[in-house]
């Protein structure tokens, strides 16, 4: 309850705008109860960041499971949370001014991009050399983060099933020219 109600604040706000009463208020406690809970505002973001990147975690690996690259299904989830207050990944967007908030953030989005880039692999055609997949998956995932956080704070909802449409053409466009475009630098 506590980080469901923390997290939209962090999110919305940042770390570092914000204050352990604001954050008392927002899940209505008091600050003493949240100290006590999590030691000091660093503690309580940890707890949040941590939440939202086990849900975000929890996506990105069902889909692995099943042993397809990025889907429809997967972008919507995704956007979905990262619209949603509670458990927003808007969270691990944003990175703070505090340099032990900030490595928090950095940790987590590090560790989220090298599962989202195992799932963008999925999709490369396997005959690429690995520092090509590599660079593969890290363009498309780097394209991906972008056009993900533009398109949330920009656009509105209405127009998630064209961008998700559009997303998983490109992504596979660029998976089936990525061979292609290997042998023309191998001769050049």
């Amino acid at each position: 309850m506590v980080l469901e109600s923390c997290q939209p604040v962090f999110a919305e706000r940042g770390f570092d705008a914000v204050s352990m009463a604001d954050l008392a208020a927002a899940a209505h406690v008091d600050r003493a109860i949240l100290y006590r809970l999590f030691g000091n505002q660093l503690g309580l973001y940890r707890a949040c960041l941590e939440d939202a990147a086990a849900r975000a975690r929890h996506l990105i690996e069902a889909r692995a499971q099943t042993g397809g690259p990025v889907t429809g299904q997967l972008l919507r989830r995704l956007l979905d949370n990262a619209r949603r207050g509670p458990g927003s990944l808007a969270i691990v967007t944003r990175l703070p001014a505090d340099p032990q908030a900030a490595a928090l953030v950095q940790a987590i989005q590090d560790d989220l991009a090298e599962r989202f880039r195992s799932l963008i692999m999925m999709a490369v055609p396997p005959d690429l050399g690995t520092d090509e997949l590599r660079w593969t998956a890290d363009l498309v995932y780097g394209a991906l983060v972008q056009a993900l956080t533009r398109h949330i704070e920009e656009d509105p909802v209405e127009t998630d099933a064209r961008f998700i449409r559009f997303i998983q053409e490109t992504v596979g466009l660029l998976a089936r020219q990525m061979p292609e475009l290997g042998k023309q630098l191998d001769q050049r």
